[in-house]
């Protein structure tokens, strides 16, 4: 019995393994969209709790060899928002690692 494989079948086999699906491709925008959903109640809190954050401290700032600048409401939301997402994000990593 003779068995051969020629480069161009290996290539192909390659090609096949290392290339999503046309399924995954088409899914993949529902997934984003999935996502962005399940985590905006999450960016909503983290907004909250900076707002919450500068109505009960008041206004921050930082102060360096570049002089001193003031942190007011919108940062302080935006920096809200984007903790509580990354958390988010780290926490839907570990689930994904457990699976």
């Amino acid at each position: 019995m003779k068995f051969e494989i020629s480069v161009l079948d290996v290539l192909k086999h390659t090609v096949k393994k290392a290339l999503p699906s046309t399924e995954d491709v088409e899914a993949a925008p529902n997934k984003l969209a999935g996502a962005a959903k399940d985590a905006l109640p999450f960016t909503a809190g983290g907004a909250a709790v900076g707002a919450g954050t500068y109505a009960t401290i008041g206004g921050l700032g930082l102060a360096g060899g570049f002089g001193a600048v003031g942190i007011t409401l919108l940062p302080m939301i935006a920096i809200g928002g984007a903790v509580a997402t990354v958390g988010y994000g780290l926490y839907q990593l570990g689930r994904q690692d457990q699976e």
